[in-house]
């Protein structure tokens, strides 16, 4: 019986092999050439060599002007062909030559959202915004709508898509520009900071928002971030540039014991207390370091459950009669709010009550 043929194994998100890079501004002019005729040059990046499977969530680390965003526009061919400079190696991305292909090819299988969204946002509308890749790229008019409602839906900003640019906040904003990076369904997604200008919680539910997009849409992302602690809990994969090199290239836990050693700058404040305290392994998350103390049978405050909350409600009733209240809220004077409910009766609160 003849062996079955293996079906082709797909091409990897991202393939980076041998890259170095340097900006027409490290280029030293030939009039300051040293008198052997050599190039002065100052790579950005040297030598990186770098695979993403299909569906993978890495984490880009490193100090500033490591590399790691110069690594980010080479993956999208930004870099060289938006910025010029001296390019050496190969980029693939989904198959596609990044250095040969030009910006129209790759739009299609690579997007990018910059650290300041301002930067790249271009229409007046949100929906417009949205919908502009699709227009370029030249598809039908009942096509782009659906993809724009789709995403939309996907990153919950349908409410947005009338309202105009110049009225959305910093966290609207960095969705809308995602959007716009996501409508074309790309095979690889890159964030240069997207939390920058974000509060912790609104930072916090873009981390999870880009796992649940690749969890679900088998999106391959690459994130460059400096806030380390809110995402290494979501990712695959950590790869720390030191240099313009790659300095680490493994899971986060074992990132977090290579920083305790080889740089404690990127060592999270979690790992900090844990690794002060000789507690191991290194936390990668807050529920990790839960779950670490939990099995090292460390006692620490939990918040009592529903039934433990009613539980003691009832303990309380019992023994009492009636329980004690513990907040009695003054409400504004009649007059004072327009709302109907503000001229009721204060309301008691008692022990072991939510509202």
């Amino acid at each position: 019986m003849p062996e079955l043929a293996s079906p082709p194994r797909a091409a990897p998100a991202l393939a980076i092999e041998g890259l170095s890079y340097a900006y027409p501004t490290a280029i030293a002019p030939r009039r300051l050439l040293p008198p052997d005729g050599g190039v002065k040059v100052d790579r950005a990046l040297r030598g990186v060599s770098l695979t993403l499977g299909a569906g993978e969530f890495a984490l880009l680390a490193g100090r500033s002007a490591s590399g790691k965003s110069t690594l980010l526009r080479a993956a999208c061919g930004l870099a060289p062909h938006f910025h010029g400079g001296e390019i050496e190696g190969s980029v693939h991305v989904a198959g596609l030559d990044a250095i040969a292909s030009g910006p129209g090819d790759l739009a299609a299988v690579v997007g990018y959202v910059a650290q300041d969204p301002e930067t790249q946002v271009v229409s007046t509308t949100v929906a417009a915004e949205i919908e502009l890749p699709l227009e370029m790229r030249g598809e039908p008019a009942a096509s782009r709508a659906r993809a724009v409602e789709e995403v939309a839906l996907a990153l919950a900003i349908p409410h947005l898509l009338d309202r105009t640019v110049d009225t959305l906040s910093g966290g609207e904003l960095q969705r809308v520009a995602l959007a716009a990076a996501l409508v074309t369904r790309p095979k690889l997604v890159l964030l240069d900071e997207p939390t920058s200008q974000l509060d912790p919680v609104a930072g916090d539910e873009l981390i999870w928002l880009l796992r649940r997009l690749n969890e679900e849409w088998g999106v391959t992302i690459l994130l460059a971030e400096h806030r380390l602690e809110r995402c290494l809990a979501a990712a695959d994969r950590v790869v720390a540039m030191d240099a313009g090199s790659i300095a680490f290239n493994g899971p986060p836990r074992d990132f977090q014991a290579w920083a305790q050693q080889a740089d404690a700058a990127l060592e999270t404040p979690a790992a900090r207390l844990f690794s002060l305290a000789g507690i191991e392994p290194l936390p990668v998350g807050v529920r990790d370091a839960r779950d670490i103390l939990r099995g090292r049978g460390v006692l620490f405050f939990a918040p009592p459950s529903r039934g433990e909350k009613q539980a003691r409600r009832r303990k309380t009733q019992h023994a009492t009669g009636t329980p004690d209240p513990v907040l009695t809220p003054r409400l504004p004077k009649h007059g004072t709010c327009g709302s109907s409910s503000a001229r009721r009766t204060p309301h008691e609160m008692r022990c072991g009550e939510s509202t």
